[in-house]
């Protein structure tokens, strides 16, 4: 890993080229999970929180350090959470937001995109019942990346985020639906944004969660 000061924030390695990190969001006043691309594709930062403190300005300080800036991707908008920081500290770094949240995002987006398109580090967004959040598809590592609309926990390790967190007029089904073609992929591991990381089975479960709401 090209990105020194990731160990500090309790960086751990998920698959060849992946890495997650887990850090205290104060509004949320929970955990939430961030992950890394690091490979011959690109050096990524997927919806990146540095923690407070020295730890985190010690992992802002070896982002720089590493002399090339990074891509930022989100999987919604709200979820730009230090892209900003990060953006002042490295010139050159890039923030990738799916179209429909750019307005809402306070720093400058460089690069919008849609659900479908290819971004940096390999991935591929692919879209959800929520207009505005896409799942990332990691090819290199088989894994799919998640911000809110799976959760890791529940019977089988992960399920759907609750009603109340899809817009109006969207049910539960609505988003099963949406995320049904992710079952054509070789799937095999989930890193959600809140709660554990699926590592194993994770293809088996997403089908179960998602034909228990047929």
């Amino acid at each position: 890993m090209s990105w020194e000061g990731l160990d500090g924030i309790g960086g751990r390695r998920m698959a060849p080229g992946m890495w997650r990190w887990v850090a205290y969001h104060p509004e949320w006043e929970q955990d939430v999970a961030c992950a890394v691309i690091d490979s011959r594709a690109g050096f990524v930062l997927v919806d990146p929180l540095l923690p407070p403190g020295p730890k985190g300005t010690a992992a802002l300080r070896g982002l720089e350090a590493r002399g090339e800036p990074p891509a930022i991707v989100l999987t919604v908008f709200y979820h730009q959470r230090s892209a900003g920081d990060i953006m002042a500290r490295i010139p050159g770094t890039t923030l990738w937001v799916e179209e429909t949240g750019v307005d809402k995002v306070e720093s400058t987006v460089t690069h919008p995109f849609r659900a479908g398109d290819s971004l940096p580090g390999g991935l591929v967004a692919h879209a959800t019942a929520r207009p505005d959040e896409v799942v990332l598809w990691d090819p290199a590592s088989r894994s799919l990346i998640v911000g809110d609309v799976l959760l890791g926990q529940g019977e089988h390790g992960i399920e759907l985020c609750p009603d109340s967190w899809l817009p109006d007029g969207v049910s539960g089904r609505d988003l099963a639906l949406s995320l049904g073609p992710l079952l054509d992929l070789p799937l095999e591991r989930i890193l959600p944004g809140h709660g554990e990381a699926l590592v194993e089975n994770a293809r088996t479960a997403l089908k179960q969660v998602l034909e228990a709401q047929r």
